[in-house]
């Protein structure tokens, strides 16, 4: 009985025991209870509170994958932003980028419209705004890639377009440093082109000469075309081929232009007109002489030596010669050769010219075989031509008529 007794108040005490336990534990239980409830409380609230900014993130990340500006900005590993860690570092970061991007756009042509968005309530709220970055960015890269050639402009990243561009840039420089290598001759390969033009323009002048080598008429008994060196242009063509002038024209500091001026001012004795230097006419003069029929040597055609038939006939007779050489290259380029002539020649109010002058005329165009149109009151009266004689009258009705008639006078065998 005893033992009974003993084990019933050991059950007892841990019944006791196990009552006090029982209510620790629904404290805590009540306690956790009220924690959970004030926890769930708390979630609630901050997500309520972060919800605009998830959105906000989210926007930014779904902008980001469309601009394909992930993997070439937000991880990069050249030092850049991929390397930056803490909001508030990027975000120091940002303001030091866009206050960079204001000073190189001011002074940046064509980026007046980007200046003024990049400048845009500055300093106000906006600019803890990711949104406003990223429109900045987009912005930038956008009017980058306008800017830039096409080949460039297609990646997406801005500063590997840059980069693109400088290394075409700098390959664009090799290439035009090699072309003006390439370019950069000699002093003696200009003298060498202006000799070469002026013995073509020689040849020509002989082949004109050979042409004029049968005509004849009234007392002149030739006509010849000189080709004189002018001195002075000598002086300077005579520096080209020894190179004298070979640091002056191709100085690249000196515009040509002034390099021309400058040679022509210390070899040819002019002030200026250093352009003239390249034009092979400036190098030779063209002198037409003439010898009678009476003598054996030649004169210069003076117009005051001679008479009015004699000087339109020694022009008219150059004048022929030279559209023969037009005709001839004119017949060399063509793959079928057309009929007729150049050679027809318009005197209009020849007034002066008398009885003899048309003589003289009708001679050379007989011994160049050409034909003349000439008005003169003495054509009526001379021979070897036909005259039109044109008249207006009025008809019995008002109107004004035109009668032309035609005669033909043969020389006298």
């Amino acid at each position: 009985m005893h033992r009974l007794k003993e084990e019933a108040k050991a059950i007892t005490a841990e019944l006791s025991e196990l009552n006090i336990a029982k209510g620790r534990r629904e404290a805590e239980k009540a306690q956790a209870t009220r924690e959970c409830d004030e926890t769930k409380s708390q979630v609630e609230s901050e997500r309520r509170v972060a919800r605009p900014a998830v959105e906000r993130w989210e926007r930014l990340r779904i902008a980001v994958a469309d601009g394909n500006l992930h993997s070439t900005v937000l991880m990069s590993g050249d030092g850049g932003v991929g390397e930056i860690r803490g909001s508030a570092n990027l975000w120091q970061e940002a303001l030091r980028q866009r206050t960079r991007l204001v000073e190189r756009l001011s002074v940046a042509n064509g980026g007046q419209e980007l200046l003024a968005k990049a400048q845009k309530e500055e300093g106000g709220a906006e600019l803890e705004s990711a949104d406003v970055y990223l429109e900045l960015w987009l912005a930038v890269r956008d009017w980058l890639r306008r800017r830039l050639p096409a080949q460039v402009a297609e990646v997406d990243d801005p500063r590997e377009a840059l980069l693109r561009l400088r290394d075409q840039l700098t390959g664009l420089e090799e290439r035009l440093g090699r072309q003006e290598d390439d370019l950069r001759g000699a002093s003696e390969d200009v003298a060498r082109g202006i000799d070469v033009q002026i013995r073509k323009a020689r040849g020509q002048v002989n082949r004109l000469n050979q042409n004029l080598g049968g005509v004849s008429f009234g007392s002149i008994d030739g006509i010849r075309v000189k080709v004189q060196s002018v001195e002075r242009m000598e002086q300077v063509l005579r520096a080209l081929r020894e190179g004298a002038v070979q640091g002056l024209l191709f100085q690249e500091d000196m515009p040509i232009e002034e390099a021309l001026d400058e040679i022509f001012r210390r070899y040819g004795g002019g002030r200026s007109g250093g352009q003239r230097l390249l034009d092979y006419r400036e190098y030779v003069h063209l002198q037409v002489e003439v010898r009678r029929t009476a003598g054996s040597d030649w004169e210069v055609a003076n117009p005051t030596r001679l008479s009015t038939g004699e000087a339109i006939g020694v022009g008219a007779a150059l004048m022929m010669v030279v559209l023969t050489e037009w005709e001839r290259d004119a017949n060399l380029l063509r793959g079928k050769r057309a009929h007729g002539s150049l050679r027809f020649l318009f005197l209009d109010e020849a007034n002066r010219l008398s009885h003899d002058n048309l003589g003289v005329l009708f001679d050379l165009c007989q011994t160049l075989d050409l034909q003349l149109l000439i008005a003169a009151p003495e054509v009526a009266r001379a021979e070897g031509n036909t005259t039109y004689r044109l008249v207006r009258r009025v008809d019995a009705d008002g109107r004004e008529e035109v009668l032309v008639s035609g005669r033909r006078t043969r020389m006298d065998a």
